[in-house]
């Protein structure tokens, strides 16, 4: 979902942004139907699109890494331990980047982003649910995926709000 709103949010403003998605799940899988209905709804297709696994090579080739749980970020860091600096989940960047604000016209990405960093321990990512993740809608029915889905449209909008300039 979220490189679906992603990249069609960039899309509709413009912007040079590659959203591409990996999982932490080996082989490929088909989009669940309910998943599928929900991201089309919104007037994408994403019917061809199958899951992949994460690789070290997809984390080091990425300027930006976003996971919905911490969990992912985590799997993330251990995959390329460099990828902590620029790894969230989505809930955090948005919510640590509206505290922040939005990336000034003249501030690099990665500027940005280190200080959207700033204070982030790693030992967070071992503990408790600290409310920056998106729960898995996949066993939750068509209206737990149809409300994660819409939280992560609005968590995709206001990151590209926040990082175009």
């Amino acid at each position: 979902m979220a490189e679906a709103f992603l990249g069609q949010a960039a899309f509709d403003r413009g912007l040079d942004v590659t959203a591409s998605s990996a999982g932490t799940l080996p082989g490929e899988r088909d989009i669940p139907y309910d998943t599928l209905d929900a991201i089309g709804r919104g007037g994408l297709d994403m019917t061809g699109h199958r899951s992949r696994l994460l690789t070290p090579e997809l984390v080091a080739g990425a300027d930006l890494v976003l996971g919905m749980g911490q969990e992912h970020v985590r799997e993330v860091v251990m995959l390329d331990d460099d990828a902590w600096l620029r790894s969230f989940t989505l809930r955090e960047i948005v919510r640590r980047g509206s505290k922040l604000g939005p990336r000034r016209p003249d501030q690099e990405f990665r500027q940005w982003l280190s200080l959207v960093h700033a204070g982030r321990q790693r030992r967070d990512l071992l503990g408790p649910d600290t409310g920056d993740n998106i729960a898995d809608p996949v066993e939750g029915g068509r209206s737990v995926v149809k409300a994660t889905a819409r939280e992560i449209r609005d968590l995709t909008t206001r990151l590209l709000e926040l990082i175009a300039s």
